[in-house]
C-alpha cells in the first residue's frame, strides 16, 4: 500500500512537471496577407511625368492615413492613381515601393512577413526566371516603377526592409 501511494505521488508529480512546462511557442514572425495589389506605375525614367528621379526611394514606405498619402504623393500622381486614396485606413495600411527597374525576369512574387518583436515588416521580392543582372555594363533602358499593396493594419512604429531573391524557372 505504501509503495502504491509513493508511485501515485511520483506519477502526479511527474504529470505536474510535464504539463506545467508545456506552453505555446512564442512566434515573433508571421506571414501576412497582401489584401490587394493596386495598379502599378511603370515608365521609362526619362519620360516619367508623374515621378521624378528625386522621388525614387530605396525603401518601401507604410501609410496609415489618407493625410499621409496626400502629403507624400503629388496631386498629379493621385489623380492618375486614385486607388491610393480609396484604402480603408481604419482596417488597412498602404505599402508603397518606388524603385528603379531594369532587370530581366519572367515574373515576380511578393510576400510579407511581420516580426512583432523587431517591429519590422519584411517585404520579399522574388524574381522568377531571367537574369537578375543584365549582360550590358550600363542598362540602355531604365524604368521607374511604383508598386502599392494594401495589407493588414500595422502600427506606425513598423519599419520595412526589402529582401530580394532570384528563383530559376522550373
Amino acid at each position: 500500500m505504501k509503495r502504491s501511494i509513493c508511485m501515485l505521488i511520483a506519477l502526479c508529480s511527474m504529470l505536474v512537471v510535464l504539463l506545467g512546462c508545456q506552453h505555446e511557442p512564442v512566434v515573433y514572425a508571421e506571414r501576412i496577407e497582401i489584401v490587394k495589389e493596386l495598379p502599378a506605375y511603370y515608365c521609362l525614367i526619362d519620360s516619367s511625368k508623374l515621378i521624378s528621379p528625386d522621388d525614387l526611394e530605396w525603401e518601401a514606405v507604410l501609410f496609415n492615413s489618407e493625410e499621409e498619402v496626400k502629403a507624400y504623393f503629388s496631386d498629379a500622381f493621385l489623380q492618375a492613381y486614385p486607388d491610393y486614396l480609396k484604402v480603408d485606413f481604419s482596417k488597412y495600411t498602404l505599402l508603397v515601393r518606388t524603385y528603379f527597374d531594369f532587370m530581366d525576369y519572367d515574373k515576380r512574387e511578393f510576400t510579407l512577413t511581420k516580426n512583432s518583436e523587431e517591429k519590422m515588416l519584411y517585404f520579399h521580392v522574388s524574381y522568377v526566371g531571367g537574369n537578375m543582372i543584365t549582360d550590358k555594363p550600363t542598362p540602355v533602358e531604365v524604368y521607374v516603377e511604383r508598386l502599392a499593396f494594401v495589407v493588414e493594419k500595422l502600427n506606425e512604429d513598423y519599419s520595412v526592409k526589402t529582401i530580394y531573391s532570384s528563383v530559376a524557372n522550373e
